[in-house]
């Protein structure tokens, strides 16, 4: 099975291209995203489930608001006296 790696450089050799790799938590992900709104980053809100990738690369671009949303996956017991 091919991995996404193989299939880039398929692509920029077809194209004659170099492709730029990015994506979370990298600045220049959340940069394009926010450009790509034509947004300031203080009117835009994180909202995410990964304190890193999520959370953590938004916290790189200043005036970016966050919500962090912690999912649990095992039910929680609490005893309450």
């Amino acid at each position: 099975m091919l991995d996404l790696g193989a299939y880039t450089t398929a692509l920029e050799y077809a194209c004659d291209i170099s492709a730029i790799i990015m994506g979370k938590p990298s600045k220049e992900y959340f940069s394009a995203a926010i450009e790509s709104m034509n947004l300031k980053p203080e009117e835009v809100v994180m909202v995410g489930d990964d304190i890193i990738s999520d959370i953590g690369g938004a916290q790189k671009n200043s005036n970016i608001y966050l919500f962090f949303i912690l999912f649990v996956k095992k039910p929680l017991i609490l005893n309450i006296y």
